[in-house]
């Protein structure tokens, strides 16, 4: 995401997309009643209502009434009122939907901007795609690590040879080949490639795709990683390992499963230093005893207008906020804790006097 400006006055935030990661940060802070301008298409109608049946670009603002995306595609769709009409082509007050892809430039308007709205425009986004094959003998499965979740990109199954075949390495080899050669048209633009599962199996696939990329392969980094599973019951595994190393502690992923590791580590120990749920979270917020509070991204899309006053008041005491997504396993858990959470400075603890 690439801040062009912004005006603290007006509330108005001017940027460009620069890649796919931007538009689930788009997703989140788009919410209903915001203001948002670009550059767009429409159908002019004549002056006896008839479409014309020709669309003309124009540029136009609309009041967001729904904001939809569809995780780890390359477009969002937000859908409002138009309230600006800088072309006077005739549409004011008709409803209008901003197709918004990467290289878009937007305008956002907010009567409100928090400081961890800001800093998640500026925030520093993974650029170079992360694959993971994760391999065993009966399945072998390719996803890819988002800054904001993993995505399961396919699965293959192998048909294992019996001990007693003479022909196991023979058939074997040919399965490693059909599969390698389908698994290259994923990886030519991979910034990093992991290899995880619980066999050299995994060591026999990479040697086969990187026979077939020849001299490209020299320019790919990859890793071996040792799982206890293979295929798609060892992915989760395989993240969380990769998420240790030293060379992807930029993925957003890692650092909001870190968060939600230290939130459960707090709830655990029972010693008041944590909190969930919105109440109770909500009175910490008011005594100014909040040092991490973290969000469910979705839970702040629809309570935005309860939530952001929080927001800005914790802020206000010099509380860290952390959004977390939704689109892998431990933003679901937070979605079941209650969407909010809470990190204190010091133990307290809240009592039922009912």
């Amino acid at each position: 995401m690439r801040v062009l400006s912004f005006n603290q006055k007006e509330g108005t935030v001017s940027l460009q997309i620069t890649n796919t990661n931007d538009l689930w940060v788009l997703e989140t802070l788009l919410t209903k009643g915001c203001e948002v301008e670009s550059k767009t298409t429409r159908m002019i109608k004549s002056r006896d209502g008839t479409e014309r049946g020709e669309r003309i670009a124009t540029k136009l603002r609309i009041k967001v009434e729904k904001v939809s995306y569809e995780p780890f595609t390359d477009s969002l769709r937000a859908t409002g009122r138009v309230v600006s009409d800088p072309d006077e082509i005739g549409v004011l007050g008709s409803y209008h939907t901003l197709v918004i892809r990467v290289g878009s430039i937007v305008t956002i308007i907010k009567d409100t901007w928090s400081k961890s709205e800001l800093d998640e425009l500026k925030r520093e986004n993974s650029l170079n795609p992360l694959l993971i094959i994760s391999v065993d003998y009966d399945e072998v499965a390719l996803a890819k690590l988002w800054d904001y979740g993993v995505q399961i990109l396919g699965t293959w199954f192998l048909e294992r040879p019996g001990k007693q075949d003479e022909k196991i390495d023979e058939k074997l080899e040919t399965q490693i080949i059909k599969l390698a050669t389908e698994l290259k048209n994923y990886i030519e633009n991979s910034g990093l490639l992991v290899f995880a599962g619980p066999t050299h199996l995994k060591e026999k696939i990479r040697n086969q795709l990187f026979s077939m990329l020849g001299m490209r392969a020299k320019d790919l980094q990859w890793y071996l990683l040792d799982t206890s599973y293979g295929g798609t019951a060892g992915i989760k595994e395989a993240v969380e390992k990769v998420l240790e190393k030293s060379f992807v502690q930029k993925i957003r992923i890692g650092y909001e499963i870190r968060t939600l590791e230290r939130l459960m580590n707090e709830l655990l120990s029972d010693d008041g230093r944590a909190l969930i749920g919105l109440s109770d979270v909500k009175k910490a917020i008011e005594m100014g005893v909040v040092k991490e509070l973290i969000v469910s991204a979705r839970m702040f899309k629809d309570k935005y207008e309860e939530l952001i006053p929080l927001i800005v008041k914790a802020e206000s005491f010099g509380a860290k906020i952390v959004f977390v997504s939704e689109h892998h396993e431990k933003g679901e858990e937070l979605i079941g804790l209650g969407g909010i959470a809470a990190i204190l400075r010091f133990p307290i603890k809240f009592y039922n006097t009912s």
